[in-house]
């Protein structure tokens, strides 16, 4: 830089000087770092390159080299070398100066300009306007930050970059720096560069060099530096091939080693394994010898003795009885220096070791042979010969070795199908079904008489074999010994029954190996006549709530020929509508005859069981056998008369309108809505005919309802109601589509058809006119007869007739069915809506409306499995008719056949196609989606049978019947889901009640404690103090008979009446003590003993938290696309009973020992606390039973259902394994036998003794055979 005048340089020239060598600075310190990156970053690169791809190729290596070469010259070249070139003047610093400061312009270069001109320089201008210019300038300058023109960050951040490139470098060569230097020195001398070590060695674990002809040759490889390559390749080479001819095949990887076999090796081979960057295995030589043969053998099978079996010689391949004995003989080709048979073990083959004779050219192998070869696990089984050089025969020769096992016999009670109440002189059928895979020895009924202090096994000898069973051959197929026995167990043979007492009931079976098996425990509990009476009573509801079922379908159907006859009557017409609805009445008329008369749940099966129980059970009750013998014979009348004439003309009239309607309209068949035709009279006498009969049988069937009431209770009400709702809703729908239909239309404006329909509503809205003044009557007379009996249900049954009343409902339809006659339809839908929601209204009073809405869904699909049962039938039945039409030889016969099978089989794909409309209104929408798809298997197979195609119309009835079956299995999921829906809702509703129940309970139990405490602080209570107590008392009891209410509608599950009980029991005591102004711990104890209860029983009620959290919850509802959960049906009721049963014998076995503990501190119980123990005992008696009644299966025993075994592994029961009796086997109550007996209040005892078990004293040494016992803990019988 030149300075402007003499030696001295200006300020503003030395701060722009400045600024140019700070800007060389940082472009030199980018360039320089930039060129460091690139070069440090591509030799990291490349190195790392070469060090995982093990570069060989000189050409690669010296590419390389040059790259990293070319980047440093590069960073020279076009970084460094320009920036120190390149002249960074004044002037030039200052005109760049300018650009970053435009408000400067050019005048820092002018000024630059002037101080670089001399003074005297006359071309130069004037010197004072120079100095003015310069001296304007620097003070400008000085206030500017001129360093802020140069932008550092880029260099600095290229610096940073560049040190984190050496420093990761460096970190890199520090893990491993031979192979760092490795790799720089193949970069720096590509052309003289060591080759990097072998990753790979490959080794074969105990190479063979002999093997027998014939043999596998299984090879091992193993890599000596570590993990083993991907790919391992074995190279063999056959004696005898070319020099050249290597083979080669791919490993498997198995537990860390590299696998392969060579299957029957016959020639001598050499080996090797490559794989990796290891190829430098030596060869291995294998030698391949001839092995020892075998020229004679022999096996012989030796039956267990028990068996009567005789022995007899087998094959190669054995199928014998589990602990038969095998003997072996053989001869081989040469002398042998050792023969063994290889016998499947548990973890590895048992060796049988054979004897050689002298000569070593025979062996055998005894039943006397230690150890025998005695056939017990199933498997494969090869001989071993090993001649004198060591070569050994049969590694690859196996033979299958099948054990049969002798499994113990299976005995099964078919009836009674459960535990039953019976009086002490019944006769009782019992039904049993015996098995054994061989033959039975005997067959026993063993029984026991349940809560006595020791129980003894008594029996009943049913049928017995001989001692020996007789000699015989071998057989090892068939079904073995499998009978079904029979016999009436006449209870009056057993003395000293009464009332209260239970017999634990069970065949046992013994077959010859002495192997026992037992069937489930039935319990007879003896009852007295009056108990069983009233249990008759329940029964006779339940027959007539069934009765009441029938009716409404019965209804249902003469709806719908009542709809038919007006049809006809006014219109003369019939269409494929009509035929619809004929055919459901006549579906519905056949489900009224199924469940009068049609199987073992119809009510005519119900009433002769119930018959035959009063027969059985020796019970002279001629009213209840007057009643229901009366009833059976109506309902039998009923099947005899009107039911089959009525079924008969509904069949007669749908036939008939079915030819009418194809004579009519020729292509009905293939179009089901066709055009109306007019009906026959044979089509109209028939509907007649059969609406008579059904008027008929609705009066018998009213009748018959109406005289039996008294037994009926006023939830049926609430599912009248339901229904009429259901039926009303579906009305107005109706009545809104007619009213579409007609809008702005006068009477005399609609057509014929138009005016039938409004007369048909019309009716239908009468008819429910009808049944709701019938009902409110109903309800009327059981208001009366309820008020003494029952004057809370009596409410009830007041309250809702209040609502009818008061909403006037039915007048509201019978209004309305007017109103349809004259065509006022907007005002009769008006007046329909209001009817219906005070059904809904009334309903809600009856009864809980989403328990109704589940068991009608429930039922629903149930009823529609049913007729897609019939449906599956017809299909497959269809299907053999095409199979059989396709081999008729005679073309126009055939061409007949399948035009009649192609009718039939789009009149049964209209039928699917309705199931799957209606199952998909019940939400079953996976059912549904499989009953469409077969509905146009069908359809396609009635067209291909219609073009004579047999091949494809059988094919289509096959694709339909696979449909059809994959629907029924989605239907009964649904139903699953929809009656699991239905279980928890009511399982709620208990919860809900019993929550508010423990509310008031905890409330209780606190003024409790609050007046101890005031008892306890003051010395005594005052009057006002005394009276609440008593009122406390009074609320107590109070409770306790809610809590009793509440267990006798959970009668059904007998484990929550027994958690529901002993609150009750606690509270009436806790009541008792405060009646005595008692407030003290005995109090407290009790109180909190019902709200434990009351709390177990809720907590029981709680879902069980899921052993997978990663597993979703399983779908609930009516129906659903997917799958309903894998549990058993009951499942989740028996969980919540066996969660409650695990709390209350928790909590027996606590206060047993708190009693245990009273009695050893005070010497002797007191009277109450006698009294509690007894109780105890039953309690522990009953928690017993119902353990007993869970075990027992909710299907088939296994051996006859084995695929509806439900799967444990979904259900949670890990907290019953931490159920702990241990405590009561522990316990010491000698001298409680020694105690008096309470003087009154003994509680009544079903199970167990009142009194308390005999023990031995405190003093006395334990006698032989006395066992200590604990209440309610039966004792193990000394008798064997």
């Amino acid at each position: 830089m030149q300075p402007s005048r003499g030696p001295v340089m200006h300020p503003l020239e030395k701060k722009v000087n400045a600024i140019g060598d700070r800007a060389r600075r940082l472009l030199l310190l980018y360039g320089a770092a930039l060129t460091l990156a690139v070069f440090v970053g591509a030799a990291l690169l490349l190195g790392l390159v070469d060090y995982w791809s093990r570069l060989e190729d000189l050409g690669l290596r010296l590419i390389c080299s040059a790259a990293l070469l070319v980047s440093l010259v590069a960073g020279w070249w076009f970084l460094l070398r320009p920036v120190l070139r390149r002249n960074f003047g004044t002037l030039y610093t200052a005109r760049q100066i300018e650009r970053s400061f435009p408000q400067l312009k050019d005048r820092l270069s002018s000024t630059i300009a002037f101080l670089q001109q001399s003074e005297q320089d006359p071309t130069a201008g004037s010197l004072s306007l120079r100095k003015a210019v310069v001296s304007q300038t620097t003070a400008e300058v000085e206030r500017l930050p001129l360093n802020s023109a140069l932008n550092g960050t880029l260099p600095r951040r290229m610096a940073w970059i560049a040190a984190g490139v050496c420093l990761a470098t460096g970190v890199v060569c520090l893990l491993d720096t031979s192979s760092a230097a490795q790799a720089a020195w193949r970069l720096a001398a590509p052309w003289n560069a060591p080759a990097w070590p072998k990753r790979h060695q490959l080794e074969i674990v105990d190479p063979p060099d002999k093997i027998a002809a014939g043999e596998d040759l299984e090879i091992r490889v193993v890599d000596r530096r570590g993990k083993l390559p991907s790919s391992v390749t074995l190279e063999y080479q056959v004696e005898g091939e070319s020099a050249d001819t290597v083979q080669s095949v791919e490993m498997f990887l198995h537990d860390d080693q590299m696998e392969h076999r060579l299957n029957h090796v016959a020639r001598s081979l050499r080996y090797r394994a490559v794989g990796g960057d290891d190829d430098t295995m030596p060869w291995h030589t294998l030698e391949v010898v001839d092995p020892p043969g075998l020229t004679a053998s022999e096996l012989t099978i030796l039956p267990p003795a028990y068996t009567g079996w005789k022995p007899y010689q087998a094959t190669s391949h054995l199928r014998v009885l589990a602990d038969s004995r095998i003997e072996i003989r053989g001869t081989a080709d040469r002398p042998l220096s050792a023969a063994r048979v290889l016998t499947p073990g548990e973890n590895k083959p048992i060796v049988h070791q054979a004897v050689l004779s002298p000569n070593r050219l025979s062996f055998e192998l005894l039943a006397s042979s230690e150890p025998p070869w005695i056939a017990e696990r199933s498997g494969s089984y090869r001989l071993e010969l090993v001649d004198q050089q060591g070569i050994a025969s049969g590694a690859s020769e196996k033979w299958n070795l099948r054990v049969v096992p002798d499994t113990p016999p299976t005995a099964s009670i078919d009836a009674p199908s459960s535990s039953v109440f019976v009086t002490a002189n019944a006769i009782v059928p019992l039904s049993a079904r015996v098995k054994d895979d061989l033959l039975l020895a005997q067959v026993e009924l063993v029984f026991r008489r349940a809560g006595v202090e020791e129980p003894v096994d008594e029996a009943i000898v049913l049928a017995e074999g001989p001692e020996q069973p007789e000699p015989g051959e071998a057989v090892l197929s068939g079904d073995g010994d499998n009978r079904v026995l029979a016999y009436a167990w006449d209870l009056a043979s057993l003395s000293d029954l009464t009332p209260g007492d239970s017999l634990e009931a069970r065949i046992r079976v013994v077959d010859y190996k002495q192997q026992q098996g037992e069937s489930g425990v039935r319990r007879l509990t003896i009852i007295s006549t009056q108990e069983f009476e009233d249990r008759l009573a329940q029964r006779r509801t339940y027959i007539l709530s069934q009765l009441g079922e029938i009716l409404a379908r019965q209804r249902v159907a003469r709806g719908q020929t009542q709809s038919l006859e007006i049809q006809i009557d006014q219109v003369g017409n019939i269409s494929g509508n009509d035929i619809d609805l004929l055919q459901g009445a006549e579906l519905n008329q056949r489900q009224v005859r199924r469940l009068l008369a049609g199987d073992s749940e119809s009510i005519v099966s119900q009433i002769e069981n119930l018959l035959s129980d009063l027969r059985n059970n020796r019970i002279d009750s001629s009213d209840t056998e007057r009643t229901m013998t009366a009833l059976l014979e109506a309902v039998q009348g009923l099947e005899a008369g009107p039911l089959p004439q009525v079924s008969q003309n509904l069949i007669t009239g749908l036939k008939n309108a079915r030819d009418d309607l194809l004579q009519g309209q020729p292509g009905f068949a293939a179009d089901p809505v066709a055009t109306p035709v007019a009906a026959s009279a044979g089509t109209i006498e028939s509907l007649h005919s059969a609406g008579r009969g059904q008027d008929a049988v609705i009066a018998v069937l009213e009748e018959l309802q109406g005289e039996l009431s008294q037994w009926d209770n006023y939830r049926r009400l609430a599912r009248e109601v339901a229904r009429i709702q259901t039926e009303q809703g579906s009305l107005l729908e109706a009545t809104e589509q007619q009213r579409i239909a007609t809008l702005t239309r006068q009477t005399v404006d609609l057509s014929e058809q138009e005016k039938a329909d409004l007369t048909k509503l019309s009716q239908q809205q009468l008819e429910l006119s009808r049944r709701v003044e019938k009902l409110q009557s109903r309800m009327r007379q059981m208001e009366g007869e309820l008020r003494e009996t029952d004057p809370l249900a009596a409410e009830t049954v007041a309250d809702a007739l209040d609502v009818g009343e008061r909403l006037a409902i039915s007048a509201q339809m019978r209004e309305s069915g007017r109103q349809l006659e004259r065509n006022q339809i907007a005002q009769s839908a008006a007046v329909q809506k209001e009817a219906n929601e005070g059904l809904q209204e009334l309903l809600e009073v009856l009864s809980n409306r989403r328990a109704h809405e589940l068991g009608r869904i429930a039922e629903n699909l149930s009823q529609a499995a049913s007729e897609l049962g019939e449906l599956q039938k017809t299909a497959e039945q269809l299907r053999q008719q095409t199979e059989q039409a396709q081999q008729e030889p005679d073309e126009e016969k055939k061409k007949r056949t399948l035009e009649r099978l192609a009718k039939e089989q789009k009149e049964l794909a209209e039928k699917t196609h309705r199931l799957a409309r209606r199952l998909e209104r019940l939400q079953a929408q996976a059912a549904s989606q499989s009953l469409s798809q077969a509905s146009q298997s069908l359809s396609d197979a009635g067209e291909a049978g219609g073009q004579g195609d047999a091949g494809q119309a059988e094919k289509k009835a096959a694709q339909a019947e696979s449909e059809l079956e994959e629907a029924e299995q989605q239907l009964q999921q649904a139903i699953a889901a929809a009656e699991k829906e239905l279980l928890e809702e009511q399982l709620a509703q208990l919860e809900t009640a019993l929550s508010g129940m423990i509310g008031r309970q905890q409330r209780l139990l606190d003024e409790t404690l609050r007046l101890d405490r005031l008892a306890s602080d003051q010395g005594q209570l005052d009057r006002a103090e005394k009276a609440s107590i008593n009122t406390l008392a009074l609320a107590e009891r109070v409770l306790a008979d809610e809590v009793g209410a509440l267990s006798r509608k959970t009668a059904e599950s007998a484990a929550f009446q027994l958690g529901l009980d002993g609150a009750a029991r606690e509270m009436q005591r806790a009541a008792g003590r405060l009646d005595r102004q008692n407030t003290g711990a005995a109090t407290q104890q009790s109180e909190q003993a019902a709200l434990q209860r009351l709390q177990q029983v809720v907590d029981a009620l709680k879902p069980a938290e899921p052993t997978d959290p990663a597993q979703p919850p399983a779908e609930q509802g009516g129906g659903g696309d997917g799958p309903a959960p894998s549990q058993p049906e009951g499942a989740i009721e028996r969980l919540a009973e066996l969660r409650l049963l695990k709390s209350l014998q928790e909590a027996i076995n606590s206060r047993t020992l708190e009693l245990e503990n009273l009695r050893r501190q005070q010497g002797d119980l007191a009277e109450e606390e006698i009294v509690e123990a007894n109780e105890l005992a039953e309690e522990q008696g009953r928690l017993a039973d119902l353990i007993i009644n869970l075990s027992q299966p909710v299907a088939p025993p296994p051996e006859e259902n084995p695929d509806q075994l439900p799967d444990l592994n979904d259900l949670d029961l890990k907290g019953l394994d931490d159920l702990d009796l241990k405590g009561l086997e522990d316990l010491d109550l000698k001298g409680l036998d020694d105690l008096p007996p309470p003087a009154e209040n003994k509680p009544a005892s079903s199970g167990a003794s009142n009194a308390p078990p005999t023990t031995e004293t405190a003093d006395e040494p334990p006698s032989p055979g006395k066992e200590t016992t604990t209440p309610g803990e039966p004792k193990e019988s000394s008798t064997p």
